[in-house]
């Protein structure tokens, strides 16, 4: 400080820039160190700070957050639940677990729970989950007739079979009905695969074929041919036994074959979907009007561009 300041008639002068000057002073009687050090960091920044006489800044502490705490009523099965519906019902993607948003509000619930969620563990709940799903109805359609319906579509080059079981509830005296299966198929849709693909749902939900009363498709010839297998299917299951020689015992079960024979002969009634056929008839109509339909377009939408 010394070096940047001088005596000269009675008063402090600033004497830090040799060259060019200043002209602020003091009297020497109320000389105040303080104000000259404020005059040369703002006055002479550079030469402030060369000689020292320039702050270091530091940078403000930062203020730690108080987080309070709250206590939430919820478990391993809730977490699960609201996960596992964000999935499969709100169509979120399985690596949202992972996002950094949702993991700092389940981080501190995962925590306190003592588990982990990530992609490869949510496959297994979601596993789990399903297979808990199946059981329960396994255990409702147990012994119930049933109507089997299925459907297929194409959506983005990837060809879907849709299953549901229809059943009248007499407690609730409403029809229940359960979507079993929604299948990729990746073969050609013939009646014999698509037969095989209906078994293999049926089997996950221990549904035999002689629970089935009707099955409803629409008039795809291989929809029909898959219908028409699940009859043979269900008309060998209930023949007789045979004997070692490949012959029935004609005295014990004749007289019961016959019966069972006229008693479940096409149990396995095949539905038309009304809906499909009433669509196929319109088309029908509209093909034989379909220039004089245009026609009528046409003028109405110039019409509506007037």
């Amino acid at each position: 400080m010394q070096n940047c300041v001088a005596t000269k008639n009675g008063h402090v002068v600033c004497s830090v820039d040799a060259i060019n000057g200043c002209k602020y002073r003091q009297r020497s009687d109320k000389y105040d160190p303080g104000n000259f050090i404020r005059h040369i960091r703002t006055a002479h920044p550079a030469l402030a700070k060369s000689h020292g006489l320039m702050q270091e800044e530091t940078s403000a502490p930062v203020k730690q957050r108080k987080i309070s705490k709250v206590s939430v009523a919820i478990d391993r099965q809730k977490l699960l639940e609201g996960i596992i519906k964000l999935i499969c019902t709100h169509n979120v993607p399985m690596l949202c677990v992972e996002w950094e948003g949702l993991g700092i509000i389940l981080q501190p619930i995962c925590d306190a729970l003592k588990m982990q969620l990530n992609r490869s563990n949510l496959v297994c709940h979601l596993g789990a989950a399903a297979q808990k799903i199946r059981l329960e109805i396994s255990s409702i359609v147990k012994g119930k007739l049933l109507c089997l319906k299925i459907d297929s579509a194409t959506r983005l080059g990837r060809h879907i079979l849709g299953i549901n079981i229809q059943f009248c509830d007499p407690e609730q005296n409403d029809i229940v009905i359960y979507t079993i299966g929604m299948v990729e198929l990746n073969d050609r849709h013939t009646g014999k695969f698509l037969k095989a693909k209906i078994m293999e749902i049926l089997v996950l939900y221990e549904i035999s074929l002689d629970q089935i009363f009707t099955v409803t498709c629409d008039n795809g010839a291989n929809m029909i041919a898959a219908v028409k297998q699940l009859q043979s299917d269900l008309q060998i299951m209930i023949n007789p036994l045979e004997d070692t020689n490949g012959r029935i015992d004609q005295s014990d079960h004749v007289d019961v074959t016959e019966t069972i024979e006229k008693e479940f002969h096409n149990i396995i009634t095949l539905v038309r979907c009304a809906v499909h056929t009433m669509q196929l008839s319109v088309v029908d109509v509209i093909k034989a009007f379909d220039a004089e339909i245009r026609k009528c377009t046409l003028v109405s939408n110039k019409k509506n561009s007037i």
